[in-house]
């Protein structure tokens, strides 16, 4: 009873949104790379293009501006700017 209050409470927090790991969201930004830039290399994009995977890394699976930032390599606080 405990435990399914406390994971209520902290899906409630979340937004209804499960946090992926560093790994897992960077196999993601892969992917969109392939599907919308073919390329798998997220530095092989130009600027433009990073903050596209950034803002739908943002949308598809609620990543922290700072969790993008290191995904991205780009610079946490330029990214909540930006997007």
């Amino acid at each position: 009873y405990l435990s399914s209050n406390h994971e209520a409470e902290v899906n409630g927090a979340m937004d209804d949104k499960v946090r992926l790991r560093d790994a897992d969201l960077r196999k993601e930004a892969v992917k969109i790379c392939l599907d919308k830039f073919g390329t798998a290399s997220v530095t092989m994009l130009d600027h433009g293009q990073r903050l596209l995977v950034c803002k739908c890394l943002r949308k598809e699976f609620g990543a922290t501006f700072k969790q993008i930032g290191r995904i991205m390599h780009m610079d946490s606080e330029y990214v909540r700017m930006m997007i």
